[in-house]
């Protein structure tokens, strides 16, 4: 018996809930065409987000400015949190509008298919499950709208990837990691 568990060589060995967080290290040596599967370097995915970033500024900014979303916002919401989540579901339409199909076919957003990485399970290395997929940007999204401590929620989430394991806070929360892939 070991920490709680009964060990046999029969049995495999009992799986912890504590473990879901780990990133399997075998993930990192798992085989795909003869070449090793590695994650995403911190400058990639950084690269990956302001394309994300810059690909919605092109579609959102000038539907906003000439349908005069901005003066029509600023004469019916009062409140700037309202206004802030006004703007943000204008920008979350546009980004699935943008990334879902790749999102649900590959695990990629458009910077990322750019960049050749992509989300995976940190347990299987399997593409993400539509509920990892809604976790992983509800926390990305929505953690910023919260009045006062929004922006340091942002922060942690940010910081978090220079803890070990290369991982954000949304990356943690819905267990993905990012990876290097193949270009085609």
């Amino acid at each position: 018996m070991l920490n709680g568990t009964i060990t046999s060589p029969d049995l495999p060995p009992q799986e912890n809930d504590d473990d879901r967080t780990e990133i399997n290290p075998n993930l990192h040596k798992k085989k795909s065409s003869d070449t090793e599967v590695d994650l995403a370097s911190k400058g990639s995915r950084l690269l990956a987000s302001f394309l994300d970033s810059l690909a919605l500024l092109v579609v959102v900014y000038p539907i906003m400015h000439f349908t005069d979303w901005f003066l029509f916002l600023d004469q019916i919401v009062e409140s700037e949190f309202v206004w802030s989540l006004f703007v943000t579901s204008i920008f979350v339409v546009a980004f699935l509008f943008l990334n879902l199909a790749l999102l649900i076919t590959k695990g990629q957003t458009l910077g990322k298919a750019a960049l050749h990485i992509k989300m995976v399970d940190v347990d299987s290395g399997l593409k993400l499950s539509p509920k990892q997929v809604l976790k992983r940007y509800s926390v990305f999204f929505l953690l910023g709208l919260a009045p006062m401590i929004g922006p340091i929620f942002s922060l942690i989430n940010i910081v978090a990837i220079f803890g070990d394991k290369n991982q954000c806070g949304h990356d943690i929360v819905a267990h993905t990691v990012v990876v290097n892939c193949e270009a085609k």
